[in-house]
Order: C-alpha cells, then structure tokens, then sequence
C-alpha cells in the first residue's frame, strides 16, 4: 500500500493477466528484438527459443556490466522472460530472434551508446526475413533533422508488406517528438505511463503518437539484470516492451488473423480522443474485438467471452501516411551520413540526429521554447465551470448569433470565467497544448484568438509563443493530459493577407508537416518563417506564382544545421522547387537563429548550393 491506494500490478494495469493465463505463446510466433545483445546465460532465459542474428555485433554479451547489454536483456526479460520470474514474462513460448546493433564497446565521447541507421535498417531486413511478425524496437532517432534516408522508410514499407508490426518506443526526451519511425502505417508508438495509467512525464509525445499509438507500462518495471538478477528502470523501451509481447500472444492465439487486423483491435480497443497523448493498452478489450469475429480459430478452444464494454472513438482507418508535408527532391542521397542510433533511454547531441536505446526516464523535465501555429480553443475544467458559463450564455440576446460568437462575448465580458476556463491550442485538429497566460494581458489575448473570423477567411491561425513544461494533471482540464505552455506571446495570423494561391499553399503546407508541434528546433525555424519572413513568400510567389518565372513548384522544405552554428543553434531551412516542364531544381535557404525563445534570421534568403555548404 502507498498513500492509501493498492499499487497496480503492470500487467494488471494493461489488462494481459487472462491472456497469460491461457497462453505462454506459440514458436510459430516469430518475435524480433532490435537491440543490445543480451546475457542469455541468465536463469530467466533458460528453455526459452531465443536465437541470435548477430549481423556486425555479437548477440549475445561479452560486457555483461555494458549499458549495450543491460539494455538489450531489460528489454528481452520483459517480452520472454521464463513464467514465475519476478520479470513480466509475456511470451516465453514464443520464438525469439535477437539482432542487436548496439555494441558493447560503442560508447560515444559523451557517453552514448548509439549505432547508425543504416544498421537499423540491415537489422530490420534480417528479423523480417528471419519470421518475425512482431519487431520491438526500443530505440529512438534524435536530433534536429526533419528527413532521413529513404532506406529507412523503405526497410519499414518491407516489414509491412512482409505482414509485420513495428513496435517503436516514443523516447524519454520529454518533448514533442518527430521521428520518421514514428510516422511509419506499420509502426506502433508506444509512450510510457505510471501505474495509475498517466502518461510518464519523460515520455516524448507527438500527434502521431495520440493518433496511432498506446501508452503502456514504463515506471518502476522490474525486469532480468545481466550482471545481478534483477533490476527496476523505467523508459519508454520497457513499455514497447509490453506492447510487443501482448501482440505476440495475440498472435498465438489468433493464428490466422493478419498484422492489420490486430493492429486495428488494439488500436480501437479504448476511447481515442483527438490528443497527442495516446490511450493505455487493453489487451482483454483486443482480445474480444479479435474473438467476436475470429470465434473459431483460437488454437481449436472455445471460451466466453470476456466481459468487458468495448469503445472506439475516432480511430476509422489502419493506414496513414508517412512523413507528409516534409519532402525531399528525387534522388536525395543525404541523411544516413548525419543520423546516429541510439538507446531510447539516453539523451543524445543536439547537432545530429541518433539512433539509441529508449529506457531511462530523465529525471526532470526541463522548460523548451515554443514557437507554435494552431488554433486556440476552450474547455470547461468542471461541471461548476460550465454551468455558469451557460446562466450568463442564457441572459443574453443570441438570437442570429453563432455559437462561437456567444462564447466570445460571454468570455470577453465576463473575465471571472476566461481565468476559470481551460484554453486549449490545437494543431491540425489535435488537442496539443494547455495555455496558461503568464501574465494577465496574454488573457485578453487569448480571449480575442477565439474571435469568430471573417466568413471569407479560409483557416484561423493563432501563433503562441512560450515556455514548455510539464504534463498537466487530468483533472486541471477535464481529463486532458496534455503538456503545460506558459504563454508569453500570442496573436492571429490571418491567412488573407497572402496575395496568391502559391503563397497560402506554402503556410499550410508548413502547418501539415508531421507533427509539427512548434517544440523542435527545426519546427520552431520554419513556423518562424511562415508568419514572420514576407521574403520567403515573394520567392514561392514569384517562382510558382503567374509571372513569368511561373511554372515551378514548392517540392519540400527541408532544415540541416548551419556551419555557422558554433556557438548558437542556427539552422539553415532549405527551399526546394523544381520546373513542372523541364524538371529543372533550385534551392533556396536562409539562415534562422533559434537558440533563444525568439527565433530570427541570421542574412538574407539566397540561393542553395549543395557542394558548398551553408
């Protein structure tokens, strides 16, 4: 007991103890580790079918005290771990594959354990090829990048085709994340949550995420040490973890039911709200959506089903698309040489993007600068909230008024109840951020972003300015769990004043990019250019507009660190147009200072050469 309240189990939490009950898993389920090696010599493995794909890295370890090995035998004790072992152990019955790509002796200069991903990639081809329907992947990709190699999608587009799922650990950076494995329509996200079922507040978070991933357990999980039993982490590696091993016991006991379909019922298998925080996993809600249509095929067995109520709300499709909005010119060969891979428990340099193991919580949350374009919206934290908002609402004469006029009046006149309400950023749709004003002019500014827009305005767009920080607590907003923004700037953009088609295509080209949230580095960058750079506009207006330059188009928008970034975080955000007749490419790029809240830019917009530099 703690605090009055029984502590719940992990397995309890994401409701897989039946499932256990009935299955230690099938050997014709494959289950592929991406990871360290690991210290198969340690009891909880013996028995267990576990083989070693070793690639250029052994798979089993020589440094049984290597953050490497600890790593990769954490994770494989939650997924196969013997039954009676103080670790999870979800499916040892199952057949394991280990293809570790994190190497005992690559500790960097700062101390990460990190691999590359073009070995990512190799490793991903071989689990596929090897059997593997399910692919836990406890590592993350960090850094300023917005685009990786195509390889990595196209190793990924293998696994799917080859009927796989990619489970993908979200990362503990505790921030918005924009990683090109979490954007992939056979990837599974995974955030980490406490064991009340609260998202973990190192846990990184994206659109992405709340769309198409699940939050599983990641604090305080107990699991096989490679040097002395037993140890207690927490990360989002552990989490994925669980996701991975759930779905390989789906597996057995659905034979002949597909990757997508069982994606689909663990994805549907609790409510969805529109938010970048995902749902927990409900493993006996999955099993039942699977047993209502699969009543046969659980391994020749027949039992009831089980009794639980089964909601899906806003999840209507198994496919999305990848990385849409961030596009790179044919051919384009960069990226593999300036990404790293590494744990997803570590933190990694800011000036390239790494691939690492994803395990240990940081352990606080520092405040990042935010630089964000959505639209800001209400929310009532109780019913008392509400209520009161409606007996003033009610008062007044509404007739030929809007909805959204009437909450504009109501909270313009009534400044007791805009401090009392929740303000909500959205972005693309989703519930992102909670606004907190720091100071009470910023509430007047609030108040007026929600102020109805001309009938012939086309999109609203509420810039916010501010500090990131933690994740609030459900009950400050009705249940939202979403991250704190202590705004410290905030104003409407309005859409209208861009003179052409080119130009209002090009903002919301920037505002659809994947999970663009305003929080990297790179996102930050270009949302600054979108409604502060009137030059940037005059360039896609004069190479795609109707002049006589007319005929190009805006193919993508890509970011890369500036040689000049020695001291400050400068960024060179790149222009990439191409001739619809001729296929003829230029390259435009120009420099933006954001280490500070406010970003700037550092010269003038120019002309991109590759060879050269910037």
């Amino acid at each position: 007991m703690t605090g009055g309240k029984e502590l719940v189990s992990p397995l309890r939490l994401i409701r897989l103890e039946s499932l256990m009950t009935r299955t230690q898993g099938t050997p014709d389920v494959t289950v592929g580790i991406i990871d360290g090696p690991v210290e198969v010599n340690h009891p909880d493995f013996r028995g267990v079918n576990i083989r070693s794909l070793s690639g250029s890295n052994s798979g089993v370890c020589k440094v049984s005290d290597s953050a490497a090995c600890m790593h990769g035998t954490f994770v494989a004790g939650i997924i196969c771990s013997q039954r009676g072992s103080q670790a999870p152990a979800i499916c040892p019955g199952c057949a394991i594959v280990l293809r570790p790509i994190f190497r005992e002796e690559s500790l960097s200069s700062n101390g990460v354990v990190s691999s590359t991903p073009s070995e990512l990639v190799r490793a991903i081809i071989e689990v596929v090829d090897a059997g593997a329907r399910v692919i836990n992947l406890s590592v993350g990709l960090i850094g300023v990048a917005l685009n990786v190699h195509h390889t990595l999608q196209e190793a990924l587009d293998y696994a799917g085709r080859a009927g796989a799922i990619v489970v993908v650990a979200a990362g503990n950076q505790g921030t918005m994340t924009a990683s090109p494995l979490i954007n992939h329509p056979c990837v599974i996200p995974v955030a980490a949550c406490d064991d009340n079922g609260r998202i973990s507040g190192g846990s990184n978070i994206s659109p992405s995420i709340g769309r198409y991933g699940l939050m599983a357990p990641g604090v305080g999980i107990t699991s096989a040490s490679a040097t002395d039993g037993y140890a207690t982490l927490s990360g989002t590696s552990f989490a994925a973890a669980f996701v991975t091993g759930a779905i390989a016991l789906l597996m057995s006991e659905f034979p002949g039911v597909g990757a997508a379909e069982i994606r689909r019922a663990l994805l549907t298998s609790s409510p969805r709200r529109r938010m970048i925080t995902p749902p927990c996993l409900d493993v006996e809600a999955a099993w039942n959506i699977l047993k209502a249509t699969h009543n046969k095929s659980i391994n020749n067995r027949r039992y009831s089903v089980m009794s639980a109520e089964i909601q899906s709300e806003g999840l209507t499709q198994d496919v999305r698309v990848s990385q849409e909005g961030i596009l790179t010119g044919a051919g384009d060969t960069e990226g593999l040489s300036a990404v790293a891979a590494i744990p997803a428990q570590q933190s990694s340099p800011t000036a390239s993007v790494s691939c690492a193991p994803q395990g240990c919580d940081s352990a606080g949350q520092q405040w990042s600068f935010i630089f964000a374009l959505g639209s800001v919206d209400v929310r009532f934290p109780n019913m008392g909230v509400e209520k009161e908002f409606h007996q003033i609402a009610a008062a007044q004469d509404v007739g030929g008024v809007t909805s959204k006029e009437v909450r504009y009046n109501v909270l313009k006149a009534n400044r007791h109840l805009a401090k009392e309400v929740c303000w909500v950023l959205q972005i693309e749709g989703i519930d992102t951020y909670i606004l907190l004003p720091s100071d009470p002019f910023y509430l007047d500014m609030l108040v007026d972003c929600i102020h109805p827009l001309d009938s012939r305005a086309e999109m609203d767009i509420d810039v916010v300015i501010g500090l990131k920080g933690p994740i609030a607590p459900p009950e400050m907003c009705s249940g939202l769990s979403l991250p704190i923004v202590a705004v410290n700037n905030i104003y409407q953009c309005d859409i209208q004043k861009f003179s052409d088609r080119a130009t209002k295509d090009t903002i919301k080209k920037i505002m659809a990019m994947a999970d663009n949230a305003g929080e990297m580095d790179a996102h930050r960058a270009v949302n600054y250019l979108a409604v502060r750079c009137d030059n940037m506009y005059a360039l896609v207006s004069k190479k795609c507009g109707s002049d006589k330059d007319g005929g190009y188009l805006l193919e993508g928008i890509d970011v890369k660190p500036s040689r000049l970034g020695a001291a400050r975080k400068i960024l060179n955000v790149i222009f990439a147009f191409y001739h619809k007749s001729d296929g003829y490419r230029e390259k435009y790029y120009i420099r933006v200072d954001v280490n500070d809240k406010y970003p700037f830019t550092v010269g003038e917009l120019s002309e991109y050469y590759e060879n050269r530099g910037a």
